[in-house]
């Protein structure tokens, strides 16, 4: 499974040494935490014009983690999931 996060989605400055914190938005009171040793992380830089514009993140995320994380989290995997469905349909 791949979750697609953007800058404001992928805290770096919450996320330690053994694992990443994701939360929907900034406005939400949950923050997940993702470990490093189960999930691999690409960093992709969104270029317009030929200029830097953003940065996305794709979190490959095991289908079985996906299962044992509470209902929480998997709810807000699908939630910025649905978000990207969103935005890349329009």
């Amino acid at each position: 499974m791949i979750l697609t996060t953007n800058k404001s989605q992928y805290i770096k400055n919450c996320s330690t040494d053994k694992s990443f914190a994701i939360r929907f938005s900034k406005y939400a009171n949950h923050m997940m935490f993702l470990p490093k040793s189960m999930v691999k992380l690409k960093e992709i830089d969104i270029q317009k014009d030929g200029q830097y514009w953003s940065t996305k993140f794709e979190f490959e995320i095991p289908e079985w983690l996906y299962y044992r994380l509470s209902k929480k989290d998997q709810e807000t995997i699908d939630s910025i999931q649905e978000e990207w469905k969103q935005e890349n349909n329009s």
